[in-house]
């Protein structure tokens, strides 16, 4: 490589061969590098994730029989007052439908779903760990959220799903 030399000598500048010597890093072989998501989602992973949000959601129906119990109950009770501009009077014929909603709304609302959704990720959180002990921090950060993006998509389809009434 070529360099320029400007000296105050008065003379021509003159260009003079500079060896440079380029320090090689090697990297180290143990260093796990993330290929893909399929690496920690795999069929056994997802699987299990499935299996803990299916085991949650044969409880809501159950709890929406309850919910919608409760709600009646509480419009008989405040009979021949309103509970939350419902009559009991008016029970199933007219605002039957509207005391489904409500329960429905209550036991699928976002906050049921978010709790859910941390639950899981806190359960999977071992299985996780074992999965990727071989692996650098960064690879590890960086798969996290995919792992809680497929957790909270399968939350959310399996809500989507649900049958009540």
């Amino acid at each position: 490589m070529g360099a320029i030399c400007s000296c105050t000598s008065g003379k021509k500048p003159s260009t003079k061969d500079v060896k440079q010597k380029i320090p090689v890093v090697e990297e180290s072989k143990k260093t796990q590098v993330f290929n893909s998501s399929q690496e920690i989602l795999d069929d056994n992973f997802k699987t299990s994730i499935t299996k803990a949000i299916d085991e949650h959601i044969v409880t809501v129906p159950t709890a929406y029989q309850t919910e919608r119990d409760r709600i009646v109950n509480e419009m008989k009770q405040s009979d021949p007052s309103s509970y939350l501009g419902l009559l009991y009077s008016e029970y199933p014929d007219i605002n039957g439908q509207t005391v489904n909603d409500m329960a429905r709304k209550l036991v699928t609302s976002n906050k049921t779903k978010q709790e859910l959704i941390d639950r899981i990720d806190r359960d999977i959180e071992s299985s996780f760990v074992s999965r990727t002990i071989d692996w650098n921090s960064s690879s590890r950060e960086t798969v996290r959220p995919l792992i809680r993006v497929f957790i909270e998509k399968s939350v959310n389809d399996a809500f989507d799903h649900i049958k009540l009434e």
